[in-house]
C-alpha cells in the first residue's frame, strides 16, 4: 500500500511538472540529480524514460569520481533495476553483478549495504528461471539483513538506559 501511494505521488509530481525530468542533453545537471530522477521514474513504472537519465548519470559519475566509488556502484544498481523493469535480464544481471562486486570490494563481504545488490541479483535470476542461484542469493540477502537487524537491536539495547536531554529515559 505504501509503495502504491509513493508511486502515485511521484507520478503526479512528474505529470504536474513541478519535479519534471531533466533533459538528457543538459550538461549543467549533475549525475546525482539525474540518478534521483531515474530512480523516481523507475518507481513510477517509467523505466524507458529512466534509462537515458541513468546512463548519463553513470557517464558523468565516471568522469568526475573515478572507478571505485560507492556512488558508482549505486548507479550500476540503478541501471540493473532499470533493465530489470525493461525485461532486459542479461543487461540487468551484468549491472547488478558489477554493483555487487564493487560494493563487496570496497565494503567487504559482510557489510549490510550488500543486501540490496544481492537481492536485486536474486530477483533477476528468479525472472531468468535460474531458481537455484536465486534461492542461494535470497538466503545470503536474508543473512545480511538479519545481521543488520541484530546489530541494530544490540545498539538500541545498549543505549536503552541513556537519558536524552530534555526527555525521558528510553
Amino acid at each position: 500500500m505504501k509503495n502504491i501511494f509513493i508511486r502515485l505521488i511521484i507520478t503526479s509530481l512528474l505529470l504536474a511538472g513541478s519535479f519534471g525530468p531533466a533533459r538528457a542533453d543538459d550538461d549543467k545537471v549533475t549525475g546525482g540529480y539525474l540518478a534521483v530522477q531515474a530512480q523516481l521514474l523507475v518507481s513510477a513504472g517509467q523505466a524507458d524514460r529512466a534509462r537515458p537519465l541513468a546512463e548519463k548519470a553513470l557517464r558523468q559519475t565516471l568522469r568526475a569520481d573515478g572507478l571505485a566509488d560507492i556512488a558508482l556502484s549505486d548507479l550500476y544498481l540503478l541501471l540493473g533495476r532499470v533493465h530489470l523493469a525493461l525485461e532486459d535480464y542479461e543487461a540487468a544481471s551484468r549491472f547488478a553483478r558489477m554493483a555487487f562486486s564493487m560494493k563487496e570490494d570496497i565494503l567487504g563481504p559482510d557489510h549490510g549495504n550488500l543486501a540490496e545488490s544481492v537481492g536485486l541479483l536474486a530477483d533477476i535470476y528468479d525472472r531468468m528461471n535460474m531458481t537455484e542461484k536465486a534461492h542461494v542469493l535470497h538466503e545470503r540477502e536474508n543473512e545480511i539483513r538479519n545481521r543488520m537487524c541484530d546489530t541494530r537491536s544490540e545498539t538500541s539495547g545498549a543505549l536503552a538506559h541513556v537519558k536524552l536531554p530534555g526527555g525521558p529515559y528510553r
